[in-house]
């Protein structure tokens, strides 16, 4: 079958049905024409000679047969119409279809589609503007939170690894809870970055958390912001990050401590190690090691410096980048239940333990 046009739509019924009605009065108009010809022609018959009536009998038959054709011209044309398809309908169907109720159908299904199609189309507009609104304001409060956590800038940025469902979907560092232990590590990093920033503070180190600042509130606990995701422009609090990183804020900072919990293919291992990018081992400093030290007394065994096997360290090639020294620490193996259990018996002692170390180094 032949496909043409789409006859579930208003115009093409209307075409139908004006070319239905032209055929309807050519039904009509025509063989009455041809009638009064024909009788013009029958006259002509009787009151003509024989050469005239041969020549008009012949004009008579041509009338008459041309009349049957026009009668027959509706059956003809849903014969051959009838082979080709409009749409999902026949084009006979279409004749059958094309009235004033029809067309008046669906012109009113059609604007409700166009009004439909516009709406979503102003709310796609306004969710954009909405987006571009709520990043603005996202802007706005990282930059007040910075300013009231470090206006005169020096002291240690904390960043809490990983993040939490909606965040970590975007930037793709999703961890989640590991079910033979019951730790999962995105709550254990900001546990401790809370934890340590107290720490620091008391010891009279001036101490931020970076996802704090991200997400404009620094007495959030939950912190919902990815610092690797925001480097890579894959966090909803990218633009605050890269607004912050020109006004120079995140190299202000003495030092960066980013802390992370480890896992394992037997989920048996445990203790505490410092990572580097493959290839910069060196880069490990007397304050990395000495940080590995005192956390290491209490979760028992010090695995050292590793380099981190995929290659680069994001942040810690970041941060190296705009020369602020940090430290990556891999503080436990969350996967572990006893190594975990032992580590939060001694959590606030190991932020103690590496806050000490910091106001040792005259932080």
């Amino acid at each position: 079958m032949l496909e043409f046009f789409d006859c579930d739509k208003s115009y093409m019924l209307s075409l139908f049905y004006i070319l239905k009605n032209v055929i309807n009065i050519l039904r009509i108009v025509v063989p009455i024409i041809l009638i009064i010809m024909a009788m013009f022609d029958f006259f002509r018959i009787v009151s003509g000679n024989g050469e005239i009536d041969a020549r008009v009998k012949k004009k008579l038959m041509g009338r008459v047969l041309s009349a049957v054709m026009v009668f027959l011209v509706p059956t003809l044309s849903n014969a051959v119409l009838g082979i080709v398809n409009v749409g999902d309908l026949s084009a006979s169907a279409c004749f059958t279809n094309a009235t004033k109720e029809n067309i008046a159908l669906y012109k009113e299904q059609e604007e409700e589609a166009e009004r439909k199609e516009k709406e979503a189309r102003v709310s796609e507009i306004k969710a954009k503007e909405q987006a571009a609104y709520e990043a603005g304001r996202k802007v706005e409060y990282a930059k007040n939170a910075a300013k009231e956590s470090n206006p005169d800038g020096g002291g240690v940025l904390i960043i809490a690894g990983h993040s939490y469902s909606g965040e970590c979907n975007l930037s793709g560092d999703c961890r989640g809870t590991f079910a033979g232990s019951g730790y999962a590590e995105e709550e254990e990093t900001r546990s401790l970055a809370l934890s340590l920033k107290e720490a620091l503070l008391s010891e009279g180190v001036n101490a931020v958390i970076a996802n704090q600042i991200l997400v404009g509130d620094t007495n959030s606990t939950k912190m919902d912001a990815s610092f690797y995701g925001a480097t890579k422009g894959r966090s909803h609090y990218a633009s605050a990050f890269k607004e912050l990183e020109k006004e120079g804020y995140w190299k202000s900072f003495d030092h960066a401590i980013e802390i992370h919990f480890n896992a394992s293919q037997s989920h048996t291992a445990y203790g505490t190690m410092v990572m580097t990018s493959i290839g910069k081992e060196s880069l490990a400093t007397e304050m990395d090691r000495q940080i590995l030290a005192a956390v290491s007394d209490y979760t028992g065994y010090n695995r050292g410096v590793l380099a981190y096997s995929n290659g680069g360290l994001r942040d810690f090639e970041y941060f190296h980048g705009i020369n602020v020294p940090i430290t990556y620490i891999e503080v436990e193996f969350y996967d572990n239940k006893s190594a975990m259990d032992k580590y939060k018996k001694n959590q606030e002692k190991i932020a103690k333990a590496i806050a000490e170390v910091f106001k040792e180094k005259g932080y």
